[in-house]
């Protein structure tokens, strides 16, 4: 299960890239992966779903639990590469007000750094 996500670094931007689905056991790892990047001071980060199936409320919470923390280091928490699966449940519970969403990691990755 720890090894479903995949930590990559770029300058002061952070990316977690999960497999699989996103629920109870995998949602604890995914805050710790979150609370890591902070702790090296990367508060920019960007959870990369292009290989992710399912994301539970707890995962949703999970992110959104983190992003003030980011926010008070000077960046934020968004999501890239949702599959239409995943897009579809993060905007039918309005999760798109909240967390922002890019269709790549590349387009998240530019807008960081704008």
């Amino acid at each position: 299960m720890d090894n479903e996500f995949r930590v990559e670094k770029q300058g002061d931007i952070g990316i977690i890239k999960c497999a699989r689905q996103v629920e109870t056991e995998a949602c604890t790892i995914l805050g710790n992966r979150i609370k890591d990047m902070m702790k090296e001071n990367i508060y920019k980060i960007i959870i990369d779903f292009s290989l992710t199936n399912y994301v539970s409320s707890m995962g949703w919470g999970t992110i959104l639990g983190s992003m003030n923390a980011a926010k008070k280091g000077g960046g934020n928490i968004v999501v890239a590469s949702m599959n239409p699966q995943v897009k579809t449940i993060y905007e039918s519970v309005e999760f798109d007000e909240l967390i922002k969403s890019y269709d790549t990691v590349i387009d998240a990755i530019k807008a960081f750094l704008k």
